[in-house]
């Protein structure tokens, strides 16, 4: 990262030096201070020497005892230069071991405190400033980019033709090559608004949504496993991927999109009109997309891992900001305190993983509605009715009668963490749990009085829906935790948010248990390990039956014995029920017409989604250390994203949500046009797509910047924005570059030319399966199982293989494991999800040609490509022109047709042309 810096601080002074331009500060001398100073000299206090700070202007003029370190308007006097000049190890900075400032960075910051030593907040912190006030015909892009091509004494290239223009655009919108019928049109009629008409077309595809969710993804992690040594799987990832697929298809502004990435759960709903589903929590589920270990010794450190991940997802994935960097101590480099990050991480803690699913076109609620309706019906009070579903259990075959003995549910013989018998401060994820209070109901004129205690019970409307019950947090100050409970589900006890002992309960034996019983048990988790720690119990009913949870306890031996009398008889049909009253027999008939209904209640979708718990406020971690605790840190925004009052209820992941989708608030804007003009032109406006403080690199064109990132804050669609740019001369010039151009411009920062692209990995094997013919274009769905091969192997490898064409889907549908990539898309440089990618890397290693050249599946599809043109086109030329446009997007020459035709006498022949086509570079590079 420092020789990036350095290497476009050189160019920048490079400029500088030429005339009298004066310095700017944010441009030519903060890299340098960042590459060189800070780490010793700026935010972090236990870090610092010599109790200077060159990281703000307060700090760098403060008054020392042999000077201060810069002194506005006198480079002699200035401590900071001449400290950096010195001739002796001993004396320069920066210290021994590190490298001495070149001469051109001294000159620079000669010549800044020369000029006053002007001082600026750091760019990308500063409200968005949109420049652009003219009618001109011309795109205001286009402006920005002539004016520094101006000054720099260049222009641009002149156009690229048609075909050249199609292919970079086709890939560019829908990561797919043009169909030779496009190629056809633009050829006939090349003029802008055919242009534009094709972009339209482009952006209105459902290719548009699936190409650039894969951007989206590589910059939030997105796996479907948990990596580390087994790579469990994380079930229902998929529906995240589905989810940010239809949000970019159906243009939602990239804020909304935000928002429900952040809090899906706690704004307005947005409904699927194909499935009636609010889709918005779905978006939550970029909150698990972080790795898991299956066996962390410290459950707390491996909790606080999870926090870094995810806000490491939320800072460097959505708004440039390396907030994980402040997990240990305050931010070196940027304005963020570890009590900002651990603000952010107990938003975190106070946020639960949602298991209750979602309700497809409102069917489960529809029904619980009627379910309502026929209790209000009846005239018999709704507790009533509850009494009496809850006394059919606890009295075996029948409803009481005379001659029935009383249940007696003997008392705890230890201290109870709830007993449920007046209120309860439990949540409630999905339908099927409710809290019925203790207390005396009269459920019928001649029935008998029920006098039953508190319980949490999930069959109070049927035994179909599902749902979840969670405590409060409480701390753990004995071995065991107990239950008295019946029936069919899942209990657990959650140590510190961990929850991956679903996958493998190493470690967490018995925290995870599940209990299938028809008399009332004892439940008894194991927590002696885990004394001192948070947790929180979690009773969830899958919709296989009824939960009942009378009471829990946590103490050193099981609190309670057996009920003295049970004779419950699960699964008797309520219609079986023996009353001796006309009373009973009304009663009898309303609740065995519920049953009915309940019994088709439909199942609940499954999803991966977030939503708020009890408040949890943890202090600041010194060092990071879970054990060593320092001050407290509220639930509060931090300032740089916003800022606000410390959050009274829920989260804070609303607040959150809200301030950095703000207008006035840049980060996210940004970065999102920054990435988007990276996706686009093949080079971000600054190079850091991740981080764009102080150790990021200052932008080649801040103007436009600025205006890019204006027009999304203002609400303009990430489609919208896609059209405008890559509509514009900049866009689509050629990239044959000038010789005076190159040597101006070596790195094209200025963009005279077009950038020459290598294809994606992901681009690559699509267009493989477009050209042969193969590309199955359905959208979305469970992931394509991995296709192995004999080399991947080790623990956590898959059971199975999938096919080797993966179905012929795109490669976004093909399962993301962590430990186990694609071997041809790691080739190219997909990037392994264990981080925010912003910008993959681009190599040129003979792996790639090797793989193109003996991996099955290119041969494979290069024999359904030979097969597929032959079949459309009986004469050669026509069939080879076919073969060309598939592949490279244009036409042959005549010296390329008259070749390739003495190799066309055998199928084998026709097989290693296709094959040498997908092998050339023409294929997988777009100019």
């Amino acid at each position: 990262m420092d020789c990036l810096v350095l290497t476009c601080t050189t160019m920048v002074v490079t400029a500088a030096m030429q005339g009298t331009a004066p310095v700017d500060f944010q441009r030519d001398v903060q890299p340098i201070l960042a590459a060189n100073c800070l780490t010793c000299h700026g935010r972090h206090a236990e870090a610092r020497q010599a109790d200077l700070r060159l990281d703000h202007h307060e700090g760098a003029i403060a008054p020392r005892r042999r000077g201060a370190a810069v002194v506005p308007g006198d480079p002699d006097a200035s401590r900071l230069l001449i400290r950096v000049g010195m001739d002796h190890a001993d004396d320069r900075m920066p210290p021994e071991g590190r490298a001495a400032l070149s001469d051109e960075d001294i000159d620079v910051l000669h010549r800044w405190i020369q000029q006053g030593a002007p001082w600026e907040g750091h760019w990308a912190w500063k409200p968005l400033s949109d420049t652009v006030h003219n009618s001109s015909p011309v795109d205001p892009i286009d402006t920005f980019i002539a004016e520094r091509l101006n000054d720099a004494g260049l222009h641009r290239s002149p156009a690229a033709n048609g075909e050249t223009w199609l292919r970079r655009v086709s890939f560019d919108l829908t990561g797919l090559p043009p169909t030779p019928e496009a190629l056809k049109a633009i050829n006939v009629q090349d003029t802008p608004q055919g242009r534009a008409d094709l972009v339209d077309t482009y952006l209105a595809s459902p290719a548009f949504g699936e190409h650039w969710a894969r951007h989206w993804l590589d910059a939030l992690s997105y796996a479907e496993t948990c990596g580390h040594e087994f790579d469990y799987p994380l079930p229902g990832a998929w529906r995240f991927r589905d989810w940010l697929v239809d949000a970019l298809n159906n243009d939602l502004t990239w804020g909304r999109i935000v928002q429900e990435l952040i809090a899906g759960d706690l704004i307005d709903p947005r409904i699927d009109p194909a499935t009636g589903l609010n889709v918005a929590p779905l978006g939550t589920g970029m909150w698990r997309m972080h790795q898991a270990v299956h066996a962390p010794v410290d459950v707390l450190r491996d909790e606080d891992d999870h926090r870094s991940d995810q806000l490491d997802a939320l800072g460097r994935g959505l708004l440039g900001v390396t907030i994980s960097c402040a997990r240990c101590h305050d931010h070196k480099f940027d304005p963020i305190s570890a009590r900002d990050y651990q603000s952010l991480a107990n938003m975190l803690r106070s946020s639960r993983v949602s298991s209750a699913g979602m309700d497809q076109n409102a069917a489960v609620l529809a029904d619980i509605q009627a379910l309502r309706r026929a209790r209000q019906a009846t005239g018999i009070d709704v507790h009533a009715l509850e009494a009496w579903i809850i006394a059919a259990g606890l009295m075996g075959a029948g409803l009481p009668r005379d001659n029935d003995a009383p249940l007696v549910l003997p008392p705890p013989t230890a201290p109870v963490l709830d007993d449920f018998e007046s209120g309860t401060n439990w949540t409630f994820d999905g339908h099927a749990f409710a809290h019925a209070p203790a207390g005396t109901w009269f459920p019928a004129a001649n029935g008998p009085a029920l006098t039953l205690r508190g319980m949490l019970h999930s069959g109070l409307l049927g035994q179909g829906l599902s749902g979840t019950a969670r405590s409060h947090e409480f701390t753990l100050d004995a071995d065991t935790v107990h239950w008295r409970v019946r029936g069919k589900g899942t209990l657990r006890v959650i140590v510190d948010d961990y929850v991956m002992d679903e996958a493998n309960a190493l470690l967490f034996e018995s925290h995870l248990q599940q209990i299938d019983s028809d008399d009332w048990t004892t439940i008894t988790h194991d927590v002696a390990k885990y004394r001192g720690h948070r947790a929180f119990l979690e009773a969830t009913d899958v919709g296989e039956g009824t939960l009942e949870v009378d009471a829990v306890a946590m103490a050193s031996q099981a609190p309670w014995p057996q009920p003295h009398h049970d004779r419950r008889a699960r699964g008797t049909p309520l219609r079986n029920w023996r009353m001796s009253t006309v009373a009973d027999a009304s009663l009898r008939s309303a609740v065995n017409a519920m049953h009915e209904q309940a019994v088709a209640v439909p199942a609940m979708v499954p999803v991966l989604s977030m939503r708020d718990a009890s408040p949890v406020e943890q202090p600041v971690y010194l060092r990071g250390d879970p054990a060593l605790l320092g001050e407290a840190a509220p639930r509060r925004v931090p300032d740089l994203l916003g800022g606000g009052p410390a959050v009274d209820t829920g989260s804070g992941r609303h607040q959150l949500a809200m301030a950095v989708t703000s207008p006035d608030q840049p980060q996210l804007w940004r970065t999102a046009a920054n990435r988007i003009w990276h996706h686009l032109l093949g080079a971000g406006l600054t190079q850091h797509l991740d981080d764009l403080g102080a150790m990021g690199t200052p932008p080649s064109h801040p103007l436009l910047l600025d205006h890019l990132a204006a027009s999304l804050a203002d609400g303009t669609t990430i489609k919208a924005l896609i059209r405008r740019i890559v509509l514009t001369s900049t866009y689509g010039q050629s990239s044959m570059a000038q010789p005076a151009a190159i040597k101006v411009d070596p790195g094209n920062v200025l963009l005279h030319c077009a950038h020459v692209r290598r294809l994606t990995g992901e681009q690559i094997r699509d267009a493989i399966l477009a050209a042969s013919g193969q590309l199955n274009r359905i959208i979305g769905g469970k992931p394509v199982p991995l296709h192995l091969t004999e080399a991947m192997t080790g623990r956590g490898r898959p059971a199975e293989s999938g096919p080797r064409d993966g179905d012929g889907r795109r490669s976004l549908y093909l399962e993301v494991r962590r430990n186990f990539a694609v071997p041809l898309l790691e080739a190219f440089d997909r990037p392994t999800p264990n981080r925010p990618c912003g910008r993959r890397s681009v190599s040129n290693v003979p792996a790639q040609a090797l793989s193109l050249m003996n991996d099955p599946f290119v041969l494979e599809q290069a024999a359904h490509l030979a097969t597929a043109v032959r079949t459309v086109h009986g004469d050669t030329d026509a069939a080879l022109q076919e073969m060309a446009r598939r592949t490279w997007s244009r036409s042959l020459t005549d010296a390329e047709l008259a070749r390739l035709q003495t190799e066309t006498e055998t199928n084998e022949g026709w097989v290693d042309i296709a094959h040498a086509m997908l092998c050339a570079k023409a294929f997988i590079f777009v100019q």
